[in-house]
């Protein structure tokens, strides 16, 4: 093929015909015999062969295979006359242009007529220019013949690269809808400071910029010569190139959408379980599932299990169990702004564990009308009957801000219905003996006073107080 080429170039450019007039002719006569060639060079559909890229899988059928795929979906040369013939008077009618156009260089007395007519004959080229690229590779041809004119007929556009410009375009915005994505995720590991994931996160976002944001995607949309190493490493063809840059990039952008969707609250669930196990040490006793405070006296690493509640609330901002649980951490650090902060947005997402440490913290602050505001975000209903810990911590903190309003009878039923739950526990114990003695029951009051000694570990900033008054009351008492 290739010495047949060469000499049929040789053959017109060798001709030494001078005249702009006998070379126009000579276009018009080579392009009348290409239109007038009937033959039609059987084309693959585009789908299908473009499907065929990616699925080079033994199960397709024979037929399939040999039809649409063809281990590369290449122009096939098929070796018959009729092929020869058609693709010869191509060869001739290029030729002939190339000749036409280096007159036209030389000479600049041309009439305006002659160039009317090959403006004419120029379209009637280009109207033919589907038949001539799905018969031969004139990228090849360009290789091979080295063309004396760079002209526009040595460039046409294959059908299947007609659309590569909006190709190009659905590459960007899908790129474009990836990138914004990953800058919106990638932040999020670093919410709490630097992490490993943070670092993966970070290194691996900065290359896939370098590839798909940069210098690599003008090579890309332009099918340069790296593109073209890459994708011809996959075997793909080059009509493909845009479409599989357009594919893969609408499969990143889809991916990362689904990730943004429905993974960043497992995300974020998994660094609060990463930061509860950092806080409670052992997750099966004061796991994030637990109710219980970190009041064991272990020593915790208060800044890592910050930094993960931190960076679950980046990936979930409405996550109220890692308010509450950040609030528990900001309470035993006795930085009670924040963990009033933090129990508030939990009790408004509808956490009652926060909502009654909210209470609590007000109360211990003498702010009874902004507790007795945050008892209206409890809801007895809404707690659950078996959960004996929340329903003790309920009239607990109840019976406490009765007291303190000096509803002593109410305070008095609510903290015997707390005793009734969980006998065990200190404080309403210790409030209750309180209310008995205001009201002067005393030898009940010591009763309450002894089981608020006895029961007492000091977990809790106001046990160290009641403990205190409990020694005293029970002191007094024994002495003769």
């Amino acid at each position: 093929m290739i010495n047949l080429l060469k000499q049929v170039t040789k053959e017109m450019t060798d001709n030494p015909n001078n005249s702009i007039e006998e070379i126009v002719e000579e276009y018009k006569k080579r392009l009348q015999d290409l239109k007038e060639n009937p033959y039609e060079h059987p084309r693959n559909n585009f789908w299908l062969a473009f499907i065929a890229q990616f699925f080079r899988l033994r199960c397709f059928s024979k037929i399939f295979r040999e039809k649409y795929f063809r281990g590369n979906p290449k122009i096939s040369e098929q070796k018959t006359p009729e092929y020869f013939q058609f693709r010869n008077t191509i060869m001739n009618v290029l030729s002939v242009r190339d000749q036409l156009d280096l007159l036209l260089v030389e000479k600049h007395d041309i009439a305006t007529a002659t160039l009317d007519e090959i403006r004419k004959l120029d379209q009637q080229l280009k109207e033919q220019e589907n038949r001539i690229t799905t018969t031969v590779d004139l990228a090849e041809w360009r290789e091979i013949l080295k063309p004396k004119t760079q002209g526009w007929w040595w460039f046409l556009v294959h059908p299947w690269d007609q659309r590569d410009r909006l190709w190009g375009f659905c590459t960007l915005v899908c790129l474009a809808i990836f990138l914004t994505f990953i800058a919106d995720i990638v932040p999020r590991f670093w919410a709490g400071g630097a992490s490993t994931f943070g670092a993966a996160a970070i290194i691996g976002s900065t290359i896939l910029s370098l590839v798909l944001g940069g210098e690599a995607l003008t090579q890309v949309l332009r099918g340069q010569e790296i593109l073209e190493r890459v994708l011809k490493n996959f075997k793909i063809h080059k009509y493909f190139y845009q479409e599989t840059m357009a594919f893969i990039a609408l499969i990143l952008a889809l991916t990362i959408w689904i990730i943004h969707l429905s993974s960043l609250p497992r995300i974020a669930v998994y660094f609060r379980e990463q930061g509860c196990q950092e806080y409670y040490h052992s997750k099966s006793k004061y796991g994030c599932q637990s109710q219980e405070y970190n009041r064991s006296g272990v020593e915790v690493d208060v800044a890592k299990a910050e930094s993960s509640f931190k960076r679950a609330l980046a990936f979930n901002s409405d996550d109220e169990k890692t308010y509450f649980h950040l609030g528990l951490l900001y309470e035993d650090a006795q930085n009670y702004e924040l963990a009033r902060t933090h129990y508030q947005i939990a009790a408004q997402g509808g956490n009652q564990n926060a909502a009654n440490n909210l209470v609590r913290l007000y109360i211990l602050d003498k702010k009874y009308m902004e507790a007795a505001a945050a008892f209206q975000q409890l809801n007895l209903r809404n707690i659950p009957e078996d959960d004996v810990a929340l329903n003790y911590a309920y009239y607990k903190n109840l019976g406490w801000l009765q007291l303190e309003l000096r509803q002593l009878d109410k305070a008095k039923g609510n903290l015997q219905t707390a005793i009734r739950l969980a006998d065990n526990k200190a404080p309403a114990h210790c409030l209750l003996a309180i209310v008995l003695e205001k009201q002067g029951e005393m030898v009940k009051a010591l009763n309450e006073w002894e089981s608020c000694a006895d029961y007492n570990n000091g977990a809790l900033p106001e046990e160290f107080i009641w403990s205190d008054m409990a020694i005293q009351r029970t002191e007094v008492q024994t002495k003769p």
